[in-house]
């Protein structure tokens, strides 16, 4: 009879997952991977937050010159520095400006108050 009991009972070898108390050694490698890992998250957000600036100020660049770029479509000119000559006429108390690339007089009108007061030099011709 004692050869059947052993019979009905079976025995074999598995692996289950169950709670495990942790050693202080392995709370302490825990306790430091966490830390390292907090300081790799707070670099991280700080990376992305730069990043995030940097595109932003590549986007805003982008969009200045698209808007430059329209308006010089739309309008067909731009304003530029030109070599101009200033003609003081105190005969006529006018002023002449004109531009020196294409000799197209830009402005002409009367002189200022400051202007009329600007001195001729004629002291200091020779005769």
């Amino acid at each position: 009879m004692g050869k059947d009991k052993k019979e009905k009972i079976a025995t074999k070898e598995q692996t289950e997952y169950l709670k495990c108390a942790l050693t202080a050694k392995e709370v302490a490698v825990a306790a430091n991977d966490l830390a390292k890992l907090l300081d790799d998250i707070h670099a991280l957000e700080d990376q992305l937050v730069s990043i995030k600036a940097d595109f932003k100020a590549k986007l805003e660049k982008c969009e200045a010159d698209i808007r430059v770029s329209q308006r010089l479509v739309r309008d067909k000119y731009e304003y530029r520095n030109v070599e101009c000559d200033v003609e003081y006429n105190y005969l006529t108390l006018m002023v002449k400006i004109t531009r020196k690339d294409t000799a197209e007089i830009v402005e002409e009108r009367k002189m200022s108050l400051a202007e009329k007061q600007m001195t001729m030099d004629f002291d200091n011709e020779k005769s």
